[in-house]
């Protein structure tokens, strides 16, 4: 780690991360793997994520820690309303938490939840 450390070494942000970089390899390195894009100032999803195993690019948020459903709600009419701003073009959400959250998703965009998972590299 550079010192002094930009990431404080006990930081929930290590294992968020650390989870990000487990999507990338678990989807075996995409063609286009953006990590916290810029979307506007009032969204930024964890990633974004265009390949061709994909049927279509999707924006992932990964969710370590417990949040209530308003905010999650927020983080979708966000995604949303970016979307119809033509900011992005992923009309899917990919909601990594342990907690499945119930959502309001309008007609014609999608939200995928999945419980993390953490990829085993054997050295």
């Amino acid at each position: 780690m550079p010192n002094p450390s930009i990431i404080h070494p006990q930081s929930n942000k290590i294992s968020h991360f650390i989870a990000i970089a487990d999507l990338y390899i678990g989807l075996k390195q995409p063609k286009v793997f953006e990590v916290e894009p810029v979307i506007n100032d009032d969204f930024r999803p964890d990633a974004y994520v265009r390949d061709i195993s994909l049927p279509s690019p999707v924006l992932v948020e990964v969710q370590r820690t417990v949040i209530s459903t308003k905010k999650m709600q927020a983080k979708v009419d966000e995604f949303v309303k970016s979307y119809l701003k033509k900011q992005h073009d992923a009309k899917a959400l990919w909601i990594i938490s342990d907690v499945e959250y119930r959502l309001d998703i309008p007609e014609g965009f999608s939200v995928i939840h999945q419980k993390p998972f953490r990829m085993d590299i054997a050295h």
